[in-house]
């Protein structure tokens, strides 16, 4: 899916107030910031960036990006050798122990900068070959440095924003698309917006594939736009990894208000753990950040009228509709594998789940395999034991049909709702009497892999077929079996899926 770069300017005020002055080291106003101050009122935020032992003070309006901050400091510090980067370390943060100052990298610069008031501005050399096409790496390697967890690099707000190093001599350098089998060089400069050159690379180089389903990975961190090799530590002869976007398909919910109710308000929202960004939203309402978890990133709220015929109408947008809809892709690179679940421990809260990393195995003790020919009998049958209705079945299996045709054998297995609501945690108001949550993950599997009996354990689970449905209901998390069609009780329904492509190698 397409990613939408967010549109911010700054407006720079025409008047300035000096701030007070330290007794021992005089603190400098950034001249790239005029601070307003009205009489009786405290002056905006700052943070004082510290170089040797000159302070200075840049307003926190100006510091939002990564890149525009690196540039004022370069400038005001005079720290324009192309051979030395600038990095930014703190004592502010709660995890710096005993004097010991963290750095503070691009990933993370827009969470940890509100709670942030000085900074320790450190530089390093960097060291560079002679600018010669470096060998092609070996195919056994797909990146040249070790993977890391999860982590994205903050997008700069809009094109008026991108980093603008023009008083910083460029330099040209050889970098790597890896993608499946193939590492194909190209030449940038280490200023200019990297997204748009691998994409130009990306789209030569492989003309039939969808530059929309994939993302660009360097060092565990995901490329965004107006991000440039410098401000990412990228250097000549380093792998840029091409990855395979996941996408949440469908998710639709049902809100089924008492019988005895002939309308009803209600708010519903839904948010999303960083390994997920809203790709399509209906009824379209804002995407927001989330100000409450720090484990959370962006989320909706849709604000209602149930109607008796079970439909409702959005209030912002006037719509009346059957259902809910919200599709999402995922960001990043997988982390760590996930724990195991401890001996007794119930599979329904034992689960992590997470977009990124999420696979289905012979192992996994709860994935079937099952010949396209036998599933969409079978899970009709799974998704009458969890509850849903008639309309709602018909509508999700044809939603994947598409997909499984592609396949002759697929895997699958339903999610719990206790580990996939900490990935996307739904909030309803007023609270329902019953919330059903069924997310299921697939992928497809080839006739070679069945024939080898890579499988066999999946397999042998899904030969039960339509008899074995009645497993999912313990496995997603499910008490009641009948409490979804008790229309004297508030409830709320959702369905899903995600099918799990195969990462490049």
């Amino acid at each position: 899916m397409s990613q939408v770069a967010q549109g911010h300017m700054y407006k720079q005020s025409s008047e300035h107030t000096t701030m007070p002055k330290d007794t021992t080291k005089p603190t400098t106003i950034c001249p790239y910031g005029k601070i307003t101050a009205k009489k009786d009122e405290s002056t905006p935020p700052c943070v004082v960036f510290t170089y040797k032992t000159r302070p200075v003070a840049f307003p926190k309006s100006l510091l939002e990006s990564y890149a525009e901050t690196t540039k004022l400091v370069r400038e005001v510090f005079e720290l324009n050798d192309d051979g030395v980067k600038v990095v930014f370390e703190t004592l502010d943060l709660p995890e710096c122990n005993d004097g010991v100052k963290i750095e503070v990298p691009p990933v993370t610069w827009a969470h940890v900068l509100p709670g942030i008031t000085r900074i320790s501005v450190e530089t390093r050399e960097v060291h560079r070959d002679p600018l010669t096409v470096p060998p092609i790496p070996s195919s056994n390697t797909t990146t040249s440095r070790p993977r890391q967890g999860l982590v994205s690099v903050p997008r700069c707000k809009s094109p008026e924003d991108p980093p603008r190093m023009s008083s910083v001599k460029s330099a040209k350098i050889t970098l790597f698309m890896a993608y499946e089998s193939k590492k194909v060089p190209f030449q940038v400069e280490d200023n200019t917006d990297l997204d748009k050159c691998l994409t130009k690379v990306f789209a030569r180089s492989f003309p039939m594939v969808d530059r929309r389903d994939f993302c660009f990975i360097f060092h565990g961190y995901q490329i965004h736009s107006y991000c440039t090799p410098r401000d990412l530590g990228i250097e000549d002869g380093d792998i840029v990894d091409v990855y395979k976007l996941e996408k949440a398909g469908k998710p639709v919910i049902y809100v089924f208000p008492p019988d005895r109710c002939e309308e009803m308000d209600v708010s519903v929202t839904v948010s999303l753990i960083p390994q997920w960004k809203f790709s399509a939203i209906y009824p379209v309402v804002p995407v927001q950040p989330h100000q409450f978890e720090k484990s959370l990133e962006e989320c909706i709220t849709w604000d209602v009228r149930t109607h008796r015929d079970q439909t409702m109408t959005e209030k912002s947008t006037g719509l009346t509709v059957s259902y809910l809809y919200w599709e999402a892709i995922t960001q990043g690179l997988p982390p760590s594998p996930p724990d195991s679940p401890r001996p007794g421990e119930r599979q329904s809260e034992s689960e992590r789940f997470d977009p990124i990393p999420s696979d289905l195995s012979d192992n996994d003790h709860i994935s079937v395999v099952l010949p396209l020919s036998r599933i969409t009998q079978y899970l009709d049958a799974v998704l009458k034991e969890l509850g849903l209705h008639t309309e709602a079945r018909t509508s999700f299996i044809p939603y994947w049909l598409p997909s499984f045709n592609k396949h002759t054998h697929i895997a699958l297995r339903f999610v719990s709702q206790h580990a996939y609501e900490r990935a996307a945690p739904l909030t309803v108001f007023p609270k329902p009497d019953v919330v059903v949550r069924v997310f299921m993950i697939f992928k497809g599997v080839p006739e070679s892999d069945i024939e080898s009996g890579l499988w066999g354990n999946a397999t042998e689970r899904g030969v039960g077929g339509v008899d074995g449905a009645e497993r999912w209901r313990d496995v997603v998390g499910l008490d009641g079996k009948d409490e979804l069609s008790d229309g004297s009780l508030f409830r709320v329904l959702e369905w899903g899926g995600m099918e799990v492509r195969r990462q490049v190698e």
